[in-house]
């Protein structure tokens, strides 16, 4: 989290701080002009200049990083489609919810690749950790392709 009044400041003044740009080589759909066809390449063929907000913090008067399990806490929607998209966020976070609901005895339909063959929401309101469900009325089972909300 940011404060408003850090960003604020950071744009205050003669000493503007400005984001630098970091270079991303992406694969980017286009047009072939002679035949009209979409082209999807599998080699990057564009560059993207991106700004990260965490550049600014060593201009914090105090920050604190918090490191934490990719797999349990970090489901990111950057893209529409493709890698961290809300396919892909949708699918982790089905994962680690069939994971937790697996702990307490729920049978969860699992695919050839060992992935959760289901669509499973955990409210944050009924679990922020596994232990959380220790409580809760929970189903018996998810059938494959369900889409569950709990």
């Amino acid at each position: 989290m940011i404060s408003v009044d850090f960003v604020k400041k950071l744009n205050e003044g003669e000493g503007r701080f400005a984001l630098p740009f970091h270079r991303a080589d992406k694969a980017v759909p286009h047009l072939d002009i002679e035949t009209g066809e979409r082209i999807e390449p599998d080699e990057p063929n564009a560059v993207k200049l991106e700004m990260f907000v965490f550049d600014a913090l060593p201009l914090a008067e105090t920050s604190i990083i918090l490191e934490a399990d990719r797999v349990e806490e970090f489901a990111p929607i950057k893209n529409a489609e493709g890698d961290d998209s809300p396919k892909t966020s949708r699918a982790l976070q089905s994962q680690r919810a069939g994971r937790w609901l697996r702990q307490h005895g729920v049978d969860i339909p699992l695919n050839n690749n060992d992935e959760v063959d289901a669509t499973i929401e955990l409210s944050p309101l009924t679990a922020i950790r596994p232990s959380d469900l220790e409580s809760k009325n929970l189903p018996g089972e998810v059938k494959q392709g369900e889409e569950v909300a709990l």
